[in-house]
Parts: structure tokens; C-alpha cells; sequence
């Protein structure tokens, strides 16, 4: 993941600066709709050099009426630092943050179709044992996969896909 360092550390300021002011409920709000939405459009032009922080800045600021003003300067500040383009990736940071925060853990599963509500809760349950917190789970679909999982918390990575199987066949032969 392009700069997920850097993007940790934004999300860590922000979230440290959430709890210090009492306003980690209303940031986490806009969190949640920035991330949100990024997920469901497309906004490539993020990602675009040839425009300008600036007007990256008032797109964002236009679609998203509703942010705090805390929230507001976080953007402008990423707008001046040349960072804007991570807000997607800072947004997911900011996530893992305030669930750590909560006592619950960040669980990614990848799988080649959506999994099925029993798949995730089942998924849930064992991970909160194993982790010794509550897990929430996000289900990313990678149909690459070709097909089992890859599960994803903050220290462990299982892959059980069958690509990753094929690899290894392939790397023996």
C-alpha cells in the first residue's frame, strides 16, 4: 500500500488529537462518511498530478458539507502538505486506531466471493479468541483469489487462498 506509513502517521495525529479535544465521536462521524464514500465512488482524481491540491481540496470540501471544522483543516492541512491523496488510506488508518482505542480489532477477509453472513460471524467469533478482542471484520472481494481466504490483523496474516497454493505448487516443480 502506496504510503501507508505516512498515512498511519496522519491518521495517529488526528486520532490523538480527537481524544485530547473530545471530539473523537464527531471526527470519527466524518471518518466513517469519508471512508464510506470513497469506497463507493470513484475518485481517481485524487490520485491525478496534474491537479492541483487546491481544487483537490475543494471537491472534497464541497462533497463532504456536513464535516466538522476539525475535520476541515485536517483536509486543508493534507492539501498543503501534498498528502491529499492519501485520505482514503488515512481514513482506514484513523479506523484501526479507534477500534484499538475501543478494545477491538481491525479483520480483513479476503475472499474470492462476498462471504455469507454465517461466513463472517463464524470468521468473528474465532478471531476474537484468538486475538482476545472483539474482531470486526471487513470483507474486501479479490476474485483473483481464484478461491479459499486471506485473513488480516494488525500482526498476523493467514492466506489459505488458492492462488497463493498454486504459487508455491508452481515454485516446487
Amino acid at each position: 500500500m502506496r504510503g501507508n506509513k505516512t498515512s498511519a502517521r496522519y491518521a495517529k495525529a488526528l486520532f490523538q488529537h480527537a481524544m485530547e479535544s473530545g471530539k473523537e465521536k464527531e471526527i470519527s462521524k466524518d471518518i466513517s462518511l469519508i471512508e464510506e464514500t470513497l469506497a463507493e465512488t470513484n475518485l481517481s482524481f485524487l490520485d491525478n498530478p496534474t491537479i492541483s491540491e487546491s481544487n483537490k481540496e475543494k471537491v472534497l470540501l464541497t462533497s463532504f458539507t456536513k464535516l466538522s471544522k476539525t475535520t476541515q483543516n485536517f483536509i486543508q492541512l493534507l492539501s498543503k502538505k501534498k498528502r491529499i491523496s492519501l485520505i482514503s488510506e488515512i481514513a482506514k488508518e484513523y479506523r484501526k486506531f479507534l477500534l484499538a482505542h475501543q478494545g477491538e480489532e481491525y479483520v480483513t477477509l479476503i475472499t474470492p466471493v462476498p462471504a455469507t453472513d454465517k461466513i463472517k460471524k463464524l470468521t468473528m467469533d474465532i478471531l476474537s479468541k484468538i486475538v482476545e478482542k472483539k474482531a470486526v471484520l471487513h470483507n474486501i472481494i479479490d476474485t483473483s483469489l481464484i478461491g479459499g481466504f486471506i485473513i488480516r490483523t494488525s500482526t498476523v496474516q493467514y492466506d489459505a487462498s488458492v492462488k497463493t497454493h498454486l504459487k508455491k505448487i508452481k515454485q516446487n516443480i
